[in-house]
């Protein structure tokens, strides 16, 4: 019997339009979880470079927020809440001048963690390794924004991916020196993160047993102080430190300039005071952008607000003690370690401290525009010299900022534990300094390496079978080896015909990551080596490097 056609039409209707709801509801239903709090729901989404489900949770609250008097405070974990959490879009970063547009930015409640899991429909019982990312940004910017840090790459090879946003800035890293006001609450977010990710990453699939935290710059340091405290123990297995430790000299402030900096935060706020409480009172009545505005007038030589050594016997602290004598003295435990650097990492100082460059370039200007006699050679004679003092500038802020604070953190912990180091040296189109840090300096700069590891709107998708998307893929299986093995190279396979050796005292091997991988043996340069053996040489109580700039032969 043949029905007529406005039936026939009205079915189909009904019938799409109900296979529409059970997809719907099946999308809903694989990306819903119950967390120890209440019920999470997130999106089915899809990696572009293989076609694997993922479930993305973004927003979930792992703090209460940090507001009112708890602002400057060590974060208090969420509480239950009722019904369905919506996890489908990201979180307010936390308050900060944002780098790219120079304004004010953010919320300060923005303690929110972000989850990408491939346990999509499938039979829990076999858990994955977890990779929990701590963002960088020197203490001041930054945020987990799924469109930095999207987590393509390293679902693709089967791991679940975790990021959050942690206190930036003065509301992060302000610290008195006392125990009512110790600092670094920026980094107690991160350790309540992880305590949180051992509490509830089961439920998306996850085994809580192989998490492996890593950071970039500032996350980087972040990741070396969390090895080094004692309370942070237990809540991770291995580490990955892209770009950063502890020991660089713009991580960690001795507890007296981090309370010389509150007070001039004060005073840029009109607080000409001696007093913690008048102090106090007017950071607590004062508002987000207000105290982001004084920060920003906070002029010194580093970074104005970062992590600090706390008194002692202070409850809840993560670092009463400079790292140099952690690691020197051996009180840390065996966590196998992956860390690096970029072959011009000195960019970005050279980039953020640009009075060489300015200066370089009106003179530049001058000659040629100025109606000198022969004008055009002058500028012409300039422009060789400045880039060749721009280069040597780069390799010299490398050489400081970055390289011997590696060095010396990859000896002392191979020490104890595994260590495997690399030189990343891949100048693709992937790089990010050029849209960054806006500077027409070329190299291998500070984060350059950062669109390989994950999927970020800061470069495009890469063509297959280019030289990025290669390049894109080596990372994403080095880290992902690591995450699951302790080990970038427990196997080799046709993307990895390489063996990556570990890191030891006396044969000193690393992975040069360029067009081509490749084992070699690290030399320091004059500027590196004097800094290294600086090190070494400090007393007990060592706890930054700033000072030995004017040492420098």
């Amino acid at each position: 019997m043949l029905l007529p056609v406005r039936i026939v039409t009205m079915l189909m209707v009904y019938i799409i339009t109900g296979l529409h709801c059970i997809y719907a509801y099946k999308e809903n239903y694989n990306c819903q979880i119950r967390t120890r709090n209440g019920i999470v729901r997130g999106l089915d989404k899809v990696t572009y470079r293989n076609g694997k489900h993922y479930c993305s949770y973004t927003r979930i609250p792992y703090a209460l927020p940090p507001i009112g008097r708890l602002r400057f405070k060590e974060p208090v974990p969420m509480i239950p809440w009722n019904g369905i959490l919506d996890a489908t879009s990201d979180a307010e970063q936390c308050p900060q001048i944002d780098p790219f547009i120079d304004r004010f930015k953010g919320d300060e409640d923005c303690l929110y963690a972000n989850v990408y899991t491939p346990q999509v429909g499938k039979n829990m019982t076999d858990l994955l390794p977890v990779y929990v990312w701590i963002f960088g940004g020197a203490f001041e910017y930054g945020s987990a924004d799924s469109s930095f840090f999207g987590p393509d790459h390293l679902l693709d090879e089967n791991i679940i991916l975790v990021t959050f946003n942690y206190r930036l800035g003065p509301f992060g890293f302000l610290s008195l020196g006392t125990k009512d006001y110790p600092g670094n609450a920026g980094l107690k977010d991160q350790r309540l993160l992880l305590c949180w990710v051992q509490e509830n990453i089961q439920v998306f699939g996850g085994d809580k047993r192989m998490v492996t935290i890593g950071g970039w710059s500032a996350g980087a340091a972040s990741t070396v102080i969390h090895i080094l405290s004692p309370s942070s123990r237990g809540l991770f297995r291995h580490a990955i430190a892209q770009s950063g430790t502890s020991l660089n000299p713009w991580a960690v402030s001795p507890v007296t300039e981090a309370r010389r900096r509150a007070y001039l935060l004060g005073r840029a706020m009109g607080v000409w005071t001696r007093s913690d409480k008048q102090l106090l009172k007017r950071l607590y009545r004062a508002s987000t952008e207000e105290i982001i505005a004084a920060a920003k007038k906070v002029t010194v030589v580093d970074l104005a607000f970062r992590p600090t050594t706390e008194p002692t016997g202070t409850p809840g602290s993560i670092l009463e003690e400079c790292s140099f004598d952690i690691l020197r003295e051996g009180r840390f435990p065996s966590v196998p370690l992956l860390l690096g650097f970029n072959k011009e990492e000195g960019i970005y100082p050279l980039a953020v401290f640009n009075g060489f460059t300015t200066f370089a370039r009106k003179i530049e200007d001058t000659a040629l525009i100025g109606g000198l006699p022969g004008g055009t050679v002058w500028g012409n004679a300039f422009s060789r010299i400045r880039h060749l003092l721009e280069d040597t500038i780069v390799e010299a802020s490398t050489s400081l900022f970055f390289v011997p604070g590696i060095q010396q953190t990859a000896k002392l912990i191979s020490r104890k534990a595994p260590v495997f180091l690399y030189k990343f040296m891949y100048n693709g189109k992937g790089g990010i300094h050029d849209e960054v840090y806006r500077t027409k300096i070329h190299g291998v700069a500070h984060g350059d390496e950062i669109p390989y590891v994950f999927k970020t709107i800061l470069a495009e998708n890469y063509a297959p079978n280019s030289r990025d998307e290669i390049t894109s893929r080596r990372l994403a299986r080095l880290w992902a080896n690591f995450v699951k093995h302790g080990n970038p190279v427990p196997t080799q396979n046709d993307e990895l015909l390489i063996s990556w050796p570990r890191y030891t005292e006396q044969y000193q091997d690393y992975l040069e990551i360029g067009d081509d991988l490749r084992t070699k043996n690290y030399a320091a340069n004059e500027a590196a080596s004097f800094l290294e053996n600086y090190i070494l040489g400090q007393p007990k109580g060592y706890c930054r490097l700033s000072n030995v700039i004017a040492k420098l032969p």
